[in-house]
């Protein structure tokens, strides 16, 4: 339950992750990577971290619990989605106009034969909800 509120505490944590783009690529990698890094309270990322309360000293750093690796992790994940996702190429994005501002007609016709084997390919005619 605690994971699905939306609250201050959860928003500031974020926030302050992504006006730092050091210490949200460190707290990246310790979550999502695994890295195993010695805590030295004397980097500049880690003191950071610590003051913001996302890491702990326990020998090496971590997120500071259990709750604030969850919220992190599945932060991250969604960003990282949603900009895998932006950078695929929309249909937009396909033009078929030559400089000039006539019809680029061999680049369409690539473009539709693509689309014909995409979908309508012969490798799975029993599958008839595809159809």
């Amino acid at each position: 339950m605690l994971l699905r509120e939306n609250n201050t505490l959860f928003d500031s944590l974020i926030k302050n992750l992504e006006n730092n783009p050091p210490l949200y690529d460190l707290t990246y990698e310790i979550i999502i990577n695994g890295l195993q890094m010695p805590f030295d309270p004397h980097d500049s990322i880690i003191s950071l971290g610590r003051l913001y309360g996302v890491f702990k000293q326990n020998g090496t750093v971590k997120v500071h619990n259990r709750v604030y690796e969850q919220i992190l992790y599945n932060y991250m994940t969604v960003r990282t989605l949603r900009e895998q996702l932006a950078s695929k190429p929309t249909h937009a994005s396909y033009t078929y106009e030559k400089s000039d501002g006539s019809l680029d007609l061999e680049k369409a016709l690539l473009r539709f034969q693509q689309f014909l084997r995409e979908q309508y390919s012969g490798q799975d005619p029993q599958f008839l909800e595809r159809q």
